[in-house]
């Protein structure tokens, strides 16, 4: 069924929490605001814990602010939310699942079944048939054979609730590679599509 279209742009925002944060600091009324006001008098005041953390500043800023407006929507605040929420644990999870191995980030399936070198190792990604969606990529032995499998998250769900649904056995870990720091610095998508293979940390 077709969604009713709310009164008020916050209205976007599905997660109680974070709409209240929307309408009490940027107004309910109001589409967008400054990335950068809004990181550091709403983001930070709110979970204390990031402020110095330069690799979550930089990777809230690829996730948002990519490319380069210097806006905040409450649409983009709503994704976010909605892809590391809830609310009262996104900085824990976005910490957890977007700074560290396992993210690669914009990737397509066929380059994410290169990315999976081994059976029972799980990546997640942007779909880049739905940006706004994060997607589970995973590699098993089902029946003697290898497969590869994508799940994208579904609206409302918390990304620990997904991976714990899906990978919830211990022998499945995440791949060791992460996008490289340098990624989260570039401004203009073609830059970053055309450096996409050259961005990706495997290091570890």
């Amino acid at each position: 069924p077709l969604r009713s279209i709310p009164e008020y742009p916050s209205g976007l925002i599905a997660d109680a929490k974070a709409r209240e944060i929307w309408e009490a600091r940027v107004g309910k009324d109001r589409h967008a605001c400054h990335f950068q006001w809004f990181f550091d008098n709403v983001l930070v005041k709110e979970f204390p814990v990031i402020q110095a953390d330069e690799r979550f500043r930089d990777f809230f800023t690829f996730f948002v602010n990519f490319p380069r407006d210097d806006l905040l929507t409450v649409y983009k605040w709503s994704v976010i939310i909605d892809q590391f929420g809830p609310y009262e644990h996104f900085a824990k999870n976005f910490s957890t699942y977007a700074c560290n191995e396992g993210f690669l980030g914009l990737i397509n399936s066929v380059e994410a079944e290169d990315h999976l070198s081994g059976v029972n190792m799980f990546l997640l990604r942007f779909s880049r048939k739905e940006p706004e969606k994060l997607t589970i990529s995973c590699k098993l032995r089902i029946n003697g054979r290898t497969v590869v499998r994508h799940r994208r998250k579904p609206l409302e769900t918390s990304i620990s609730s997904f991976i714990a649904q899906h990978f919830n056995a211990s022998h499945f870990r995440p791949v060791q590679k992460k996008l490289e720091h340098t990624a989260t610095r570039l401004e203009r998508l073609d830059e970053y599509c055309g450096q996409m293979g050259y961005l990706i940390d495997d290091s570890m």
